[in-house]
């Protein structure tokens, strides 16, 4: 069976405050040197397209991933709201029929040996948290 490999991609992007009193905190760079002068709204449990500005919807989002072979999703390792949007990410991509695999890279590669004991089923969670 061909596997492709998605590790999960959405952002959620916060910034310093702006060094200008004028700028606005909620208006960050998008990096882009072509598009410098743009902006792209930070939107509360929303995906913000960063080229047009318009929200979409995760099932969107995970179309426009037909074509991608990688996705990469930011997060902070112990805020549950990342890892829901994490979630939603694998959830929809899975619904479009992806194979989904996914990618922890706080696990050191001397672990794959458990990790492929608890992803066969063969310890329980309990054991795969002792070893």
């Amino acid at each position: 069976m061909r596997r492709q490999v998605v590790a999960a991609a959405l952002a959620a992007v916060l910034a310093a405050p702006a060094m200008a009193a004028a700028q606005s905190f909620w208006k960050l760079a998008i990096g882009d040197p072509a598009r410098k002068d743009k902006e792209a709204p930070v939107v509360l449990d929303a995906i913000t397209d960063a080229r047009t500005g318009a929200s979409i919807t995760p099932a969107d989002m995970a179309a426009r991933l037909d074509d991608v072979k990688v996705v990469f999703v930011g997060e902070s390792h112990t805020d549950i709201f990342f890892h829901r949007a994490q979630l939603q990410v694998i959830q929809e991509l899975q619904r479009r029929g992806r194979d989904v695999i996914i990618g922890l890279e706080m696990y050191p590669y001397t672990e794959q040996a458990s990790l492929d004991l608890w992803n066969a089923g063969s310890v329980t969670e309990d054991e795969f948290v002792a070893k």
